[in-house]
């Protein structure tokens, strides 16, 4: 339950502010930014994203659900919110009068509240979850879509491939010759171990020769191992290539294993003796691929991770005679089909759209309402209230299939799928996402640069 007394207030009030200025003009010249804009493409400044850092021990961050244990006992909070934005106690009357140059005044805590409470009690009725694909999930995309048709949208859908992938745990990896040895894995929840997984990872259970692809060894190292297809020039095809961390995204190494013929890989750490991070066996989505060019969306082979100590053995080893190894890769990885469900509002600038966009799907293990029914619930807000207004600029809201498990897939295809003229309209972006908590904190982006010296993509100054 959210505890809305706290929440949707400011969440309403920040809400309707961005509306009002990058829509309906509040006091802006009405000048747009054209393609300098649309090209941008968020990377969200996440170390995540060049594959360097690792991410630590898989989380399902999403699935923790926040909950307020006092203000879900007292119960009578809910009255007072409710009650102060135009809504009964039990948060059905959102129904106020619109008034178009105070869109702020419409958007009320009750309005939000409804869309949330309607997509926790579907996923209730669906085993407790919306995840992607899930009962829950086509549910919650038939109520976005009724929805935004009875204020007036013609709504668009459209296919959104995804990657569905599941850790199953049960990873292996041994050294069948010279010597015997198996390797301890571990999920990084704890120091020590051999070996672990990388999220993302396509499965496979092989005994195949190892091949050392460029390493560089010892203390403080500036390993380069795998970046380059050149890397591989005698790679000797059907063997587990093992490469080193370093100096590029370890997605780029892998692609390039698996473009040289590698029936699996064995990325061991960097082995720089003043990070700690650089020698124990790595966990994380360092093989996400942020960027949708594949077809397939990702590496077509089986990936685990080592500590710097093991693939020190390991090369060692190489370098006295042949090495074999076995390796487990226990996941799922298939690539499934979403929906996209899109609309817009037009306004005085028909070719600068202002875009709102949040992702359906939920965790696996709750309904999602942080994240993002906060999301949906404000998207669909907005929609409601702007409906019969005329903006100053056109109105795009995007509700996304699949963004939160996996990587942005929704969104980033979108995108990967149209045109420059089609970018170029595109004049700004709202990513409506995880906006309401209990444990709230009210922060605004530096978007000019003007306190931490970093800007934001255009438009942010705005």
């Amino acid at each position: 339950m959210i505890a809305h007394e706290r929440t949707s207030p400011w969440l309403a009030g920040i809400l309707a502010c961005g509306l009002l200025f990058a829509a309906f003009g509040c006091g802006d010249d009405g000048a747009g930014t054209g393609d300098s804009s649309a090209d941008w493409s968020d990377d969200a400044g996440r170390e995540i994203l060049d594959g360097e850092e690792d991410a630590g021990p898989e989380t399902d961050v999403d699935g923790e659900e926040d909950a307020d244990p006092e203000a879900d006992a007292e119960g009578g909070a809910d009255a007072d919110a409710d009650a102060e934005d135009g809504g009964d106690a039990d948060g059905t009357d959102v129904s106020l009068p619109v008034n178009c140059s105070a869109i702020d005044d419409s958007i009320t805590a009750a309005g939000l509240l409804e869309h949330m409470e309607a997509l926790e009690a579907l996923a209730a009725a669906a085993g407790g979850n919306r995840e992607v694909g899930s009962p829950g999930w086509e549910a919650s995309r038939d109520y976005v879509r009724e929805q935004l048709e009875a204020f007036g949208y013609a709504v668009t859908a459209g296919p959104s491939e995804y990657p569905y992938w599941v850790d199953l745990g049960g990873h292996i990896l041994e050294r069948v010759s010279p010597t015997p040895r198996t390797y301890v894995y571990t999920d990084g929840s704890a120091a020590g171990g051999d070996f672990s997984f990388m999220a993302m990872s396509s499965p496979g259970d092989l005994t195949a020769p190892l091949a050392a692809i460029d390493l560089a060894l010892g203390p403080d190292n500036t390993s380069t191992s795998g970046c380059e297809p050149a890397d591989f020039a005698s790679f000797p095809a059907g063997s587990i290539a093992l490469v080193q961390r370093g100096s590029c995204p370890l997605l780029d190494k892998a692609i390039n294993a698996d473009d040289a013929g590698a029936a699996g890989l064995l990325i061991f750490n960097q082995g720089d003796t003043s990070d700690p991070g650089r020698t124990g066996p790595m966990t994380g989505f360092g093989l996400l691929p942020w960027v949708m060019t594949d077809a397939d969306h990702g590496v077509g082979i089986p990936v685990l991770t080592a500590s710097y100590a093991v693939g020190e053995e390991l090369a060692g080893l190489l370098a006295s005679g042949p090495v074999t190894m076995h390796m487990l890769v226990d996941t799922v990885y298939e690539i499934r089909s979403g929906e996209d469900l899109t609309t817009e509002l037009p306004g005085g600038a028909p070719d600068e759209v202002v875009m709102f966009g949040a992702h359906l799907d939920g965790p696996n293990v709750g309904a999602g309402i942080n994240s993002d029914a906060t999301g949906i619930a404000a998207l669909l807000e907005l929609a409601r209230v702007a409906a019969d207004c005329a903006p100053d600029r056109t109105l795009g809201f995007s509700v996304w299939g699949t963004t939160g498990r996996n990587g942005p897939w929704g969104s980033g295809l979108y995108l990967a799928g149209l045109d420059s003229s089609e970018r170029g309209r595109i004049h700004s972006y709202f990513d409506l996402e995880m906006l309401g908590s209990p444990n709230y904190a009210v922060f605004v982006h530096d978007g000019d640069g003007s306190f931490y010296g970093l800007p934001g993509p255009p438009v942010s100054a705005d």
